[in-house]
């Protein structure tokens, strides 16, 4: 059974393109679009699409030949994948899986749970690490 998470109707190719952003330092700075492609192994007309798109529904300010930069709800869902990136990746290292297949596992696994799951995840993380469990 195939389990996907929609938030806000944005895809997953697109959740990329703004986890990127932010990593970048998008949320306080003009990220170019050579930037982008370069980090994602992408075409810059790719990019173009996916910023257009992204702009239009009012997750980044799009700026032909500047760039772009998160704006607060594009900030917001960035920061919230990324942050369940970060707790899936430790979650799976301190299970003892090595930290470069965490770090693979996170990124898809950031896309589909939801906040109620990540959310259980952290309360049982550090459940055991305060019972010392773990």
């Amino acid at each position: 059974m195939s389990v996907h998470i929609k938030r806000r109707g944005i895809s997953i190719s697109l959740e990329e393109y703004l986890t990127t952003i932010l990593k970048q330092g998008g949320n306080n700075k003009w990220i170019k679009f050579g930037d982008i492609a370069k980090n994602l192994g992408t075409t810059q007309a790719s990019v173009t699409e996916a910023m257009q798109k992204l702009a239009k529904d009012g997750y980044i300010y799009y700026f032909p030949y500047r760039g772009v930069r998160l704006t607060d709800k594009g900030n917001e869902l960035a920061s919230s994948i990324v942050e369940k990136e970060r707790v899936i990746k430790n979650l799976l290292i301190n299970i003892g899986i090595d930290e470069r297949e965490s770090e693979d596992l996170a990124c898809i696994l950031e896309h589909k749970i939801s906040d109620d799951a990540i959310n259980k995840l952290k309360e049982f993380f550090n459940k055991c690490l305060s019972e010392k469990n773990f």
